[in-house]
C-alpha cells in the first residue's frame, strides 16, 4: 500500500512473501507471511506495467483461448486448433524470457514450413540448409586482424539525469551503428597479445 503526506507520496507498506506450489504455468505462487509486515520511505513509486496480447479479436474463429487470455496451441508444434494458424511466445505461455520466445519462434516458422509443403507437422526444429563451417578452418582477413575500440555511446548530461526518467546512454546515430557493426566478431583471434 502507498502512504502518503501532504499529497505526496512517503513510503510503501509492504509485506513479505513466501514462494508456495507451482501454478499451471509453471511459476511458483507467492504468499502473504503473516507478521512480516513493514514500512519502507520512499519518496517516488514507478509502477510496473506487465503487457498482454490481446486476443480478443481470435476468439470464435477456431482458436481457443484460455483464462488469462492465453492462446491454446499444441505445444510440440505449437498449431492451434484452427488450420494454418500458429502461435507462439508469451502469447501461448504468458510472459517468459526473451529467448523462450526466439526458440518459440523458430519452432512455429518450422511447423509454418512443415504446414505450407503439405508435410506432416513434427515437434522437430528443422535445420535443413544449412551446412557447418569450422570458424578455423578460414584465413582471417587484414580487417579482421586489426584491433578496433568499442564506440562509446554518448550520455545525457549528469544535471539533466536528476530530474527525469530519459535513457542515460544515447543510441548510436547510424554511422556510430556501422562503425560498431564493422568491428570483429571472431572471438577465436587472438589479436594485439
Amino acid at each position: 500500500r502507498i502512504l502518503g503526506n501532504d499529497g505526496r507520496v512517503a513510503g510503501l507498506e509492504c509485506i513479505r512473501m513466501e514462494l508456495k506450489e507451482f501454478d499451471r504455468s509453471g511459476r511458483k505462487t507467492p504468499y502473504p507471511i503473516e507478521g512480516s509486515e513493514y514500512k519502507a520511505d520512499i519518496d517516488m513509486v514507478i509502477e510496473a506495467v506487465g503487457q498482454r496480447p490481446d486476443t480478443s479479436f481470435i476468439e470464435g474463429n477456431g482458436v481457443k483461448i484460455e483464462r488469462g487470455g492465453i492462446v491454446t496451441v499444441d505445444r510440440r508444434t505449437l498449431a492451434t486448433g484452427r488450420k494454418g494458424i500458429f502461435a507462439g511466445g508469451d502469447a501461448v505461455t504468458g510472459p517468459q524470457t526473451a529467448i523462450e520466445a526466439i526458440a518459440a519462434g523458430q519452432r512455429a516458422a518450422s511447423s509454418i514450413k512443415r504446414y505450407l509443403q503439405g508435410k506432416e507437422l513434427s515437434p522437430l526444429v528443422e535445420r535443413d540448409g544449412y551446412k557447418p563451417i569450422a570458424i578455423s578452418s578460414l584465413s582471417p582477413s587484414e580487417e579482421e586482424t586489426q584491433e578496433k575500440a568499442r564506440i562509446k555511446a554518448d550520455e545525457i548530461p549528469v544535471s539533466d539525469r536528476r530530474t527525469s526518467f530519459t535513457e542515460i546512454v544515447l543510441p548510436y546515430s547510424p554511422e556510430q551503428a556501422r562503425e560498431e557493426a564493422s568491428r570483429c566478431l571472431r572471438c577465436d583471434l587472438e589479436v594485439g597479445g
